[in-house]
């Protein structure tokens, strides 16, 4: 829901050429590479999260077209960096330079990163126009929607090392490397075999997964005595994100607590917030809404209200940013849950706003159809019921 709103607001203001150069058709040839997209054949609410295809090899001068499937960026680090101590460094979190979500010291809350979310340079990476990354700095092309593509060219030497990663999503990664001209390339129909590989496999693996944690309940003793049910905001497996909170509906007693964990995300977002309608509307009005910042965040005057209702919102779109409220992404609330209490867990995984675990205590019985709550960064469909039985 968050993202794919904010991403839609991106893709307009880049297409309205206003923060970037007009979208063009394929022009030349290019090794092209699908970046994420939803497994729709699972039966199951995955989306996947893969760079389609195998680690490439290419020559000095080959174009590499990303097709984004869904709310990710394409981002290629610096030549020959240790991926995994620059992804630490630089993603993940908040604050850091290519994190999603920064603090925004205008208002004490929170805004996605524009370092992140806009592309390094907005005048390349159509077809007809592929940005040039020769690895002395990122190129990223920033986060889009509707399957739009960004294109390349490596300008490199033999031996060179490009890790390319989604700053969405850090632990989505591939690598490039630089071959002499003598040496051949990856060919597309290698890299189309293995994304159908892959996608297969990811398809069944998370059909499996959703089935065995749709059925699982299960609860425990903690130290004090007291019963607590466990559940799951979200998981993730190799190659796949499930969006969905497991189970999908909890039956407990008056006094019992329910555990949301989080420690099988290894991509996403999530929240666990109650009641619904307050986070869908939390959500609207405090996810990611379009401001206008005219002397940056050095300067002493605050975030102001867009300059026009549509893209680009501002007259100078340089100033634009999008904030993220505090009841969005801060944990809110006592641990202790009646009937219609504001409580959420506050933003965890990747960002990490929020920690898991997240615990309620429920307090008041409900009628059968139970306390309705849902993820404010995905919206409805990630939904899921807590029914409050009298105590025995």
């Amino acid at each position: 829901m968050l993202k794919r709103r904010v991403a839609a607001l991106l893709a307009v203001v880049m297409t309205s050429g206003l923060l970037t150069g007009p979208m063009s058709a394929q022009a030349q040839s290019a090794l092209e590479v699908q970046v994420g997209g939803f497994l729709a054949r699972s039966g199951a609410p995955a989306d996947g999260m893969r760079f389609y295809g195998p680690n490439l090899k290419v020559h000095n001068g080959t174009t590499v077209r990303f097709v984004l499937r869904g709310f990710h960026t394409a981002t290629l680090m610096p030549a020959n960096v240790d991926g995994d101590l620059w992804a630490a460094q630089n993603t993940g979190g908040i604050d850091k330079p290519f994190s999603l979500a920064s603090s925004d010291p205008d208002d004490s809350a929170y805004k996605f990163n524009n370092q992140a979310i806009f592309p390094s340079d907005p005048t390349c990476g159509a077809s007809d126009d592929p940005c040039s990354y020769d690895g002395s700095a990122v190129v990223n092309s920033g986060a889009f929607v509707d399957s739009p593509q960004f294109s390349v060219t490596i300008d490199g030497s033999p031996g060179d090392v490009i890790n390319v990663i989604c700053l969405v999503h850090p632990n989505m990664r591939m690598r490039i490397k630089v071959v002499s001209g003598g040496e051949p390339e990856t060919t597309q129909d290698q890299i189309d075999a293995r994304r159908m590989r892959q996608r297969a496999r990811d398809s069944e693996s998370a059909a499996a997964l959703h089935n065995k944690l749709s059925k699982r309940q299960s609860k425990h003793v903690a130290q004090n005595g007291k019963i607590v049910w466990d559940a799951f905001a979200g998981y993730d497996a190799d190659g796949f994100a499930l969006l969905a909170n497991y189970p999908r509906k909890l039956v407990v007693r008056k006094g019992q607590r329910v555990r949301w964990h989080a420690s099988g995300l290894v991509y996403e977002d999530h929240t666990v917030t109650f009641p619904a309608d307050k986070a869908l509307k939390i959500a609207r009005d405090e996810g990611g809404q379009p401001v206008c910042d005219p002397d940056g965040d050095a300067g002493p005057g605050p975030d102001n209200p867009p300059d026009m209702p549509g893209p680009p919102f501002c007259n100078d779109p340089s100033q634009l940013e999008f904030d993220i409220g505090a009841r969005f992404a801060e944990r809110r609330g006592d641990n202790r849950h009646g009937l219609n209490d504001f409580d959420s867990s506050g933003i965890f995984g990747a960002v990490g706003i929020g920690k898991s675990p997240y615990t309620l205590r429920f307090t008041r019985p409900t009628s059968s159809a139970g306390l309705r709550y849902l993820c404010m960064i995905h919206g409805g469909f990630m939904d899921g019921r807590v029914v409050v039985k009298p105590r025995r």
